[in-house]
């Protein structure tokens, strides 16, 4: 899964994070607890985000494909090009 840096680590990232989720649920169509089920999955998936001296936004946990030493992380092309298209950043 590529987590967005919006599932962050801390009490308010969180609070934010499941406000956002619900959202994004609701416009896919989920009907029902959707905010009980953004909080299950926010709470579930926590993760703690850093930034590369190239402003590449990367994800500190093991799994992550989004981290850059992790077993199963994309290239740093692909790596640059998530980080920018999640941050909405033009690719260059």
């Amino acid at each position: 899964m590529l987590r967005p840096p919006i599932l962050g680590a801390t009490t308010a990232e969180a609070a934010e994070a499941t406000a956002w989720l619900a959202d994004a649920l609701r416009v896919i169509g989920v009907t029902g607890r959707v905010t009980t089920i953004a909080e299950g999955i926010v709470s579930a998936f926590p993760a703690e985000w850093a930034r590369t001296a190239d402003g590449i936004v990367v994800c500190r946990d093991e799994g992550s494909t989004r981290n850059p030493t992790g077993r199963a992380a994309l290239t740093p092309a692909a790596q640059a090009t998530v980080s920018n298209l999640l941050a909405g950043t033009p690719r260059t």
